[in-house]
């Protein structure tokens, strides 16, 4: 594990990157949620940034 800590470092610090991002996502209180439309915007958002 040492041999490798700068991967590990660098796993870490894009996770919690990835994890600040998603989670800013949810943030948009303004945006509709009336209909079924609506919530696969907010699905499409989530794993849009996901597979960054």
């Amino acid at each position: 594990m040492k041999r490798n800590s700068f991967v590990y470092y660098f796993k870490l610090f894009q996770l919690i990157i990835l994890a600040l991002i998603d989670m800013s996502l949810f943030l948009r209180t303004k945006m509709h949620h009336n209909s079924v439309n609506d919530g696969q915007l907010y699905v499409g958002l989530f794993f849009s940034q996901s597979s960054l």
